[in-house]
C-alpha cells in the first residue's frame, strides 16, 4: 500500500540517537527496483539535508566509481544486487581460507556437497564494490521470494553478518503460500 510512510520510518529507523538523529550509525544500502531510487535519493535529501548520499545510476564503469565515495547512504537496484561467480575464489570475501590465504578446497567441496546454498555464496563476488553495511533496506522485499532467485542468494550474501539490521518493506500482499514470506524472513 503505498503512502503509509514505509520510507520514512525505513529512514529513521537507520539513524543514530547519539547524532540527534541527523547520521546513520554506519553505512546504510538501500536496495530497491530502479523506478524507487530516484525517489529514495529525494526523501533522503529531503529529510537529511548534510547526509552524504550515492545513487548508484549510469554505465557499469560510471557506478562503480561512484560506489567507491563514502556516503551514509548508498542506493542501488535489484539488478546491480547480484552477485557472479569468482574466477580467482582467493578474492571472494566469503570464500572459507586456510592460514596462508589459499582457499579451503576441502571446506569448499563439503559444502558444495552438503551445503549448496552456503556454496554459492562462498564462491560469489559482489558485481559492485559495496562497503560492509550496517544497515540494508529492501524495498518492495517481494522481489526476494525466490529463494533460487540470483537476487535472493546475492540479498543473503550481503547480510551475511548477524549485526547487519536488515529492514524489508513491501506493500505487495502475499497471495496465499507463507513460502512467498519464507526468504524475505530468511535474510
Amino acid at each position: 500500500q503505498p503512502g503509509l510512510g514505509k520510507t520514512e520510518a525505513a529512514i529513521m529507523a537507520c539513524l543514530d540517537p547519539s547524532t540527534n538523529y541527523t547520521r546513520t550509525n554506519g553505512p546504510t544500502i538501500i536496495v530497491a527496483p530502479s523506478y524507487l531510487t530516484e525517489m529514495w535519493f529525494d526523501r533522503i535529501v529531503e529529510y537529511l539535508p548534510e547526509a552524504p548520499v550515492v545513487l548508484a545510476s549510469g554505465t557499469r564503469s560510471a557506478r562503480e566509481k561512484i560506489l567507491k565515495l563514502r556516503a551514509d547512504w548508498y542506493i542501488i537496484n535489484y539488478e546491480m544486487l547480484t552477485s557472479r561467480p569468482a574466477r580467482d575464489l582467493s578474492k571472494a570475501p566469503n570464500c572459507p581460507k586456510l592460514p596462508n590465504g589459499k582457499p579451503d578446497m576441502a571446506r569448499l567441496e563439503y559444502l558444495r556437497t552438503y551445503k549448496p546454498r552456503e556454496y554459492k555464496l562462498a564462491i560469489q563476488l559482489p558485481t559492485f564494490p559495496l562497503p560492509r553495511p550496517t544497515n540494508v533496506i529492501f524495498d518492495e522485499s517481494h522481489h526476494l521470494k525466490n529463494p533460487n532467485g540470483s537476487q535472493a542468494q546475492s540479498a543473503a550474501e550481503l547480510v551475511l553478518s548477524p549485526d547487519i539490521n536488515v529492514i524489508m518493506l513491501s506493500g505487495t500482499p502475499i497471495k496465499r503460500d507463507p513460502d512467498d514470506l519464507y526468504m524475505q524472513m530468511h535474510i
